[in-house]
């Protein structure tokens, strides 16, 4: 990979984390201040509407957890930059594939090898 080529991917994965890092603290402002008034206006009537709430703070938890997982996978392609092992497969000595890379910057495998790990995974 040329060196323009790997500032053209450090500039991508550096705008997804910052997107991404905004994002993440959005919907924990919104998860915790959404606590803060459910606990602040609390009564017996409002059970069904209590239920509604816990499903939606459980998806925004999740959706921060996934984030989050996204942001360390970003600090460890940054990472692989840094090191220069950025854009080869870790499971064998071959690239990546820049157009995988270009779809999913963060990729630490080809496509073939991402298949079998998904195939290893589904069959435990």
């Amino acid at each position: 990979m040329t060196k323009t080529e790997l500032a053209s991917f450090k500039k991508l994965l550096q705008q997804r984390r910052a997107i991404l890092a905004g994002d993440v603290n959005h919907l924990e402002e919104g998860a915790l201040r959404k606590s803060k008034d459910d606990a602040a206006t609390l009564d017996i009537s409002n059970f069904a509407d209590l239920g509604s709430d816990n499903f939606e703070q459980d998806f925004m938890i999740g959706l921060i957890e996934n984030s989050e997982e996204t942001l360390r996978e970003i600090d460890a392609a940054l990472q692989r930059i840094e090191d220069g092992t950025y854009g080869m497969c870790e499971e064998g000595d071959h690239p990546v594939g820049k157009n995988r890379l270009k779809v999913i910057p963060w990729a630490r495998l080809c496509i073939e090898c991402q298949r079998k790990a998904e195939l290893e995974t589904k069959g435990q």
